[in-house]
């Protein structure tokens, strides 16, 4: 229903976000976020992973602070596969973006540290 709704949106979205921004944008990059974001939701990891690699290819070219999220993503994708050494590498690595670019007492940072305290 409402997955399926938001999919169509989203996809709608994509040609004209890239139209207006051009392709490696960071406001593309957070469509394919939303994206891979609805596909780890229905349990279509391999196909969130495809719009997550996208979005990580655009924002780590810009070193955008969104970043993290796809790196959250990733971490998710990996734990959800029962792979925990991946997911605590990439829980590293959206650490260290949120390090950079935010400030330490970060709600963001606090998630974060949750999600790495699930891997240990």
């Amino acid at each position: 229903g409402q997955y399926d709704q938001a999919e169509t949106i989203l996809k709608q979205a994509i040609p004209e976000y890239i139209k207006h921004f051009g392709g490696a944008h960071h406001k593309v990059a957070k469509v394919y976020n939303y994206l891979a974001r609805l596909y780890l939701f229905k349990n279509q990891n391999d196909e969130a992973m495809n719009y997550i690699r996208k979005s990580v290819a655009i924002l780590k070219k810009e070193q955008h602070p969104e970043l993290y999220i796809s790196y959250e993503y990733i971490a998710e994708y990996y734990l959800k596969n029962f792979n925990v050494n991946n997911a605590l590498k990439y829980i590293i690595n959206a650490e260290k973006v949120l390090h950079k670019h935010y400030p330490s007492n970060s709600d963001l940072i606090s998630r974060i540290q949750e999600l790495k305290d699930k891997t240990v």
